[in-house]
């Protein structure tokens, strides 16, 4: 007969073994996007940020700047 297996104990197994993969998650993705990719012969240097990131980083906010100046302060 074949085991019942609890929702705690799926969630462990689950948990470990995306644990023990550690190319896989939000956070690697999220770096991938905003830091540049790092060097194989210099791997503990310091990654840099996108200059593309940056720049749709400042225009967005310029953009959300001109939206509330003129909608809330004229």
């Amino acid at each position: 007969m074949a085991k019942t297996v609890s929702r705690p104990e799926v969630h462990s197994w689950v948990k470990d073994d995306l644990n023990g993969r550690p190319e896989l998650g939000l956070c690697k993705a999220i770096l991938a996007v905003v830091l540049d990719a790092p060097t194989p012969f210099e791997p503990q240097r310091r990654r840099l940020q996108r200059k593309a990131f940056v720049l749709a980083v400042l225009w967005l906010l310029a953009l959300a700047g001109v939206f509330i100046y003129f909608n809330w302060w004229s």
